[in-house]
């Protein structure tokens, strides 16, 4: 018999303010008993104000929904590289958010995923990986490149890694306790 099947909604994760490589942002799993719960905590944390719900065009290519939670898309504070990168967009990969600021919040679920496929700060980490790497096909033909394609292709299948290497980290992982590197918090 196997594990039970997470939930796919009640994962929420942190992403704190970082400026350069996007892969370098620090992650933070959080537990919710419900999607409900996981946005009232992103409320309180915004001292009550009411977020930027963004999304990122780049996780949708490549099977995922993700909903980002901002508060500064135009503030002259500590830059979020990593929700610049996930707000990117497949046509050009520029951002509409380059003032992006301060922590973000994703939720995400599979758009037709498996049973027990969840958003993990490791599978974050593999987007903005992805993302990151899709940089540098910019420019080169007329969107989407062609490679850009295939990797997309691949991503969705689980075979897609990084060009600098996944560092020992499963960009796959679906069980939210296993992405020792970062905290994971359980919440109300």
């Amino acid at each position: 018999q196997g594990k039970p099947v997470p939930r796919e909604l009640d994962k929420l994760i942190e992403v704190q303010a970082g400026e350069g490589t996007p892969l370098a942002n620090t992650m933070i799993n959080r537990k919710f008993a419900s999607v409900d719960s996981a946005e009232s905590y992103v409320k309180n944390s915004l001292r009550g104000r009411q977020p930027h719900k963004l999304v990122s065009e780049f996780a949708t290519k490549i099977g995922w929904n993700l909903t980002i939670y901002a508060r500064d898309i135009n503030a002259r504070t500590v830059k979020n590289a990593a929700g610049i990168f996930l707000t990117c967009t497949w046509k050009d990969g520029m951002s509409p958010y380059q003032n992006l600021c301060g922590t973000i919040y994703v939720l995400g679920k599979p758009i037709k995923g498996l049973p027990g496929q969840v958003l993990t700060s490791y599978r974050l980490w593999g987007m903005l990986n992805f993302i990151y790497d899709a940089m540098d096909l910019f420019g080169d033909a007329s969107p989407p490149h062609p490679i850009l394609l295939n990797w997309a292709k691949e991503y969705r299948r689980g075979r897609w890694e990084p060009m600098g290497g996944n560092g020992g980290i499963n960009l796959y992982e679906d069980d939210i306790d296993a992405c020792k590197s970062d905290k994971t918090v359980p919440m109300a």
